[in-house]
């Protein structure tokens, strides 16, 4: 669950900086491009998809509310992770019903499992040792996962300049061979023409 939540988080953020990106772009009265309806319908593909996965469309469009609430929201659900986390690595350290069930019947459980002490203890240890990796993943992955997304906060600017710088350059190519070609083709025929 706590994956799924993170997940949502991080995709509504991103959609968001998506959308306020490419509404600052478009503000710009100097980009004269066919990319710009391919932009505002991605804008609003987008938007309807905020709206469709449940997420907050945030109207203030300075970067650091965006990033704050991403935190807010990331840091809540991450506590309350580690919270649990640390109570189920309290709860198999103290509890042998945590392996076998619960307390009236983790005697049965126990006996007809026919294990014995060295198998017992391997089985509590791999226990807490996946609650332990879990922790330190989890630890690990959190500022990750921040550093990412600013970094693509920061580069997504970039991608759709360089999506204009493309589309000019189509552009121009395009043009140029409509231009050349003719020219070409008289040098070639007035070549021919003069040869014996």
């Amino acid at each position: 669950m706590y994956k799924e939540t993170m997940s949502a988080l991080y995709a509504c953020a991103v959609m968001n900086v998506r959308v306020r990106t490419i509404n600052t772009i478009l503000k710009i009265p100097t980009t004269r491009s066919n990319l710009k309806e391919v932009l505002t319908k991605e804008r609003d593909n987008t938007a309807k998809s905020l709206s469709e996965k449940g997420c907050l469309q945030v109207t203030d469009t300075s970067e650091l509310s965006l990033k704050k609430t991403l935190l807010d929201n990331t840091t809540y659900q991450y506590c309350n992770y580690r919270y649990y986390l640390n109570y189920l690595d309290n709860v198999s350290k103290d509890s042998i019903e945590t392996y076998f069930g619960d307390s009236t019947t983790a005697k049965d459980n126990f006996a007809k499992q026919d294990t014995n002490t060295a198998a017992v203890t391997q089985q509590i240890a791999r226990g807490v040792d996946k609650i332990k990796n879990e922790i330190i993943h989890t630890k690990e992955v959190f500022p990750q996962a921040m550093v990412a997304f600013s970094e693509f906060e920061k580069t997504y600017a970039s991608h759709i300049i360089l999506q204009f710088i493309l589309q000019d350059y189509i552009d121009l190519r395009t043009t140029l061979k409509s231009i050349m070609n003719p020219i070409g083709q008289v040098i070639y025929k007035a070549s021919n023409a003069q040869a014996p």
